[in-house]
Order: C-alpha cells, then structure tokens, then sequence
C-alpha cells in the first residue's frame, strides 16, 4: 500500500525522511531504519575518534609484578592438578591459562 499523505509530524522530518513516506510501509520503515543506523553509526565513530586517551606505558616494576602473579596462579594450577590426581587438571589448568590470555 502506497500512502501520499503527509502528517504534521514529518514536516519537520529531513527531505530524505520525508521522501520514505511517500514508500509502503515496510520499505518506510527499512529505509528510516538504515538512515537512523547510518546516522548513529557516524556518531559513535566521531565520539571515538575524538575522545581517546593517551595511556602512558606501563612501568618496569608493574610489568614484572604481572608476570610474577600470572607465574605462580598457573604454577599452583598445575601443582593441585596434579598432587590431587583428578581427570579434570586439564580441563583446570587450560581455564587458568585463557584466563591469564583473556584478562
């Protein structure tokens, strides 16, 4: 169905939303629906653009603090995996290990 009326509302709609509802009803809402994505996607590439901070690089001294506790978490892992003998110290020490990755 093609409706040619316009509503007070889309008066003050943009000429390319105004066009959209002179097309049927899906398609309006398609078309407003891209237009507003396409809108948005602008704005949160602007905002990222615009608004990053510089990070300083980390010190020397955190750097090996970091190493330090991921070392011994996947240490202890394997040591209670293994001194407790169960089927599932694979499965523990492969969770600890995309843990260290993931984070």
């Amino acid at each position: 169905m093609v409706t040619f009326a316009m509503d007070v509302r889309s008066a003050s709609l943009p000429a390319a939303l105004r066009s959209a509802s002179l097309q049927s009803a899906p398609s309006r809402r398609t078309s407003a629906t891209k237009m507003t994505q396409s809108t948005l996607n602008d704005q949160v590439q602007d905002i990222i653009t615009t608004h990053r901070v510089d990070v300083r690089e980390p010190l020397l001294r955190e750097r090996l603090l970091a190493e330090f506790v991921g070392t011994f978490f996947l240490v202890m892992t394997v040591g209670i995996g293994v001194a407790s003998g169960s089927d599932m110290a694979p499965v523990a020490i492969g969770l600890m290990l995309a843990v260290q990755i993931y984070t």
